[in-house]
């Protein structure tokens, strides 16, 4: 087991109050970096394998809670530390992230509305999103996404009429349902820290993705989800905390 933090990787665990000099994209960028190069390490002086997603886990969990704001559990979150490691197994695991063994990162989105993904044959998915977004910033993801050669080409709706944005992928995909009724979506091609920060930013810009997702994400280095079958319930029943609070 390797401790490892987003914000230092030569120090044993981070709070969750992201100190005022990573509030800038370039910080941000070098602590990111700085966590990519020590797992790339890792994987280099154990036995190579193929790269695959890093798996993590956090002892004190209660910031993966879930939380409504202004109830004690959403308190405690905000005060609680983060303390993650890295694991081997997935049985040890209970967070799955963006960041690859060899340092880079494969998308990982937390998306807080329904989703729904349909076999488009030869390897490709057409997948469509419940959310309304800007139609400008949407051109920019789908620009994105073209350049990367992991979509086809598809028509843009009218969202103002009550279309819906949707995306045919041409490379591998997994949509998994998440514990709150909404879906984690992770695409099986990898970038750097610098374009999937750009991508994040042009998702949180096009409301693709919602809330604090993508400021965790880039104050971490690394997007990090439940793994699948680790629901929310789950982890409040382990911890046995806020038992009278309604979800």
């Amino acid at each position: 087991m390797q401790s490892l933090t987003p914000i230092d990787a030569d120090r044993n665990h981070t709070t969750s109050n992201t100190p005022a000099a990573f509030n800038t994209p370039e910080a941000r960028r070098a602590a990111a970096e700085r966590v990519a190069r020590a797992v790339e390490v890792i994987w280099r002086t154990t036995a190579p394998r193929q790269a695959k997603r890093t798996l993590w886990r956090d002892p004190s969990l209660v910031r993966w809670l879930g939380t409504t704001p202004a109830t004690p559990r959403a308190r405690a979150a905000a005060l609680a530390d983060e303390r993650l490691e890295m694991v081997d197994a997935i049985e040890e695991a209970q967070l799955v992230s963006s960041l690859c063994t060899d340092g880079k990162h494969r998308p990982a989105l937390d998306l807080d509305y329904a989703v729904t993904a349909t076999d488009a044959g030869d390897g490709r998915s057409f997948v469509t999103f419940d959310t309304t977004p800007d139609d400008e910033a949407w051109r920019f993801v789908k620009a994105f996404l073209r350049e990367q050669g992991w979509i086809g080409v598809s028509e843009q709706p009218n969202f103002a009429s009550g279309g819906r944005p949707s995306l045919l992928f041409t490379v591998p995909i997994v949509l998994v349902p998440s514990s709150s009724g909404n879906f984690h979506l992770y695409i099986e091609r990898s970038l750097t820290w610098a374009s999937y920060r750009e991508f994040l930013e042009l998702a949180h810009a096009a409301n693709l993705v919602w809330g604090s997702t993508v400021p965790f994400s880039l104050s971490r280095g690394m997007s990090l989800l439940l793994k699948p079958g680790l629901s929310k319930a789950r982890v409040r029943a382990q911890l046995g905390l806020f038992a009278g609070e309604v979800a």
